[in-house]
C-alpha cells in the first residue's frame, strides 16, 4: 500500500510541474502565468517585449520609423477632426519633417533625422503658443517624438 501512495503522490507532484498557462499568441509558461508573481508572465501580451525582446513585435514597438508612422497618424487624426487650426500647408510641413526624419533614418543619418525632428516639435510649439492646436494635443506629440528622438541618441 504505500508504494501505490507514493506513486499517487508522484503522480500529483509531476502534474502539478507540468502545468502550463499559454497566453493570448501562445507563448507557454510552465506554471501560473499571474504578473504578479512572475514579472515575465504578460498573459494579455500587452507588452510585445514580455517575455523574449527578441520577438518580430516587440522590435517593431522600437522601430523608430514605425514610431513616426504613429505621429503622423495621430497628426493626421487631429487635423481631420478640427482640433488643430492649422492651413494645408502648415500639415504638408509637419508631415514633411516626419517623413524627411524617417528617410534620414533609413539611410543612418540619425542626426539629421534628430534635426528634422526637433524642427517637428518647434513648429507643434509655435503651433501652440499661437493658438492653433491646443496644449494637450501639441504636448501629446512632443513627448512621443522626443520617445523617438531619445531611442535614436
Amino acid at each position: 500500500m504505500s508504494v501505490v501512495g507514493l506513486i499517487l503522490i508522484t503522480s500529483q507532484q509531476l502534474a502539478f510541474a507540468g502545468f502550463v498557462d499559454v497566453d493570448k499568441d501562445g507563448f507557454q509558461y510552465i506554471g501560473s502565468c499571474d504578473p504578479q508573481v512572475r514579472p515575465d508572465c504578460d498573459p494579455d501580451d500587452n507588452n510585445p517585449c514580455i517575455p523574449d525582446v527578441n520577438t518580430a513585435a516587440c522590435k517593431a514597438s522600437k522601430d523608430p520609423t514605425g514610431q513616426i508612422n504613429d505621429v503622423k497618424n495621430e497628426l493626421n487624426a487631429l487635423i481631420a477632426s478640427g482640433d488643430f487650426n492649422i492651413n494645408s500647408a502648415q500639415t504638408k510641413t509637419l508631415l514633411a519633417k516626419l517623413n524627411t526624419a524617417m528617410k534620414y533614418i533609413t539611410s543612418d543619418k540619425v542626426n539629421l533625422a534628430i534635426n528634422n525632428l526637433n524642427a517637428f516639435n518647434n513648429m507643434i510649439n509655435a503651433y501652440i503658443n499661437s493658438g492653433k492646436i491646443l496644449p494637450e494635443d501639441g504636448q501629446q506629440l512632443i513627448s512621443e517624438v522626443n520617445n523617438i528622438i531619445n531611442s535614436l541618441k
